[in-house]
C-alpha cells in the first residue's frame, strides 16, 4: 500500500453503479472510484464524525406517548406551511 496502489473488492451492485456512472461522465471506472474516495476523505472535519459524544447518555428520555403528539403537531405545521 505504501506505493499508492490499493485493491478493493466490491459487490456486483456497487461495481455496476460505478461502471454506469463512470460511463455517463466519460471516465474509467477506476478513475471515478478514486475521485469519489478522495473527495469523501477530504470532507470537512466533523462531517463524518460520530456525534454520540454530544449526548448525555445518562439523561432520561421521554415516553413516546408524550413525544408523539408533539411530533405529529410539528409535522402537520410543516406540511401546512408547504401548502
Amino acid at each position: 500500500m505504501a506505493d499508492g496502489n490499493l485493491t478493493l473488492k466490491l459487490d456486483a451492485y456497487t461495481s455496476a453503479k460505478i461502471e454506469a456512472r463512470a460511463k455517463a461522465v466519460g471516465l474509467a471506472p477506476e478513475v471515478l472510484a478514486a475521485q469519489v474516495i478522495t473527495e469523501a476523505l477530504a470532507a470537512p472535519d466533523g462531517l463524518f464524525a460520530d456525534h454520540a459524544s454530544n449526548y448525555d447518555l445518562q439523561e432520561e428520555g421521554r415516553p413516546w406517548s408524550e413525544v408523539r403528539p408533539e411530533l405529529v403537531a410539528r409535522m402537520e405545521r410543516k406540511l401546512a406551511e408547504r401548502s
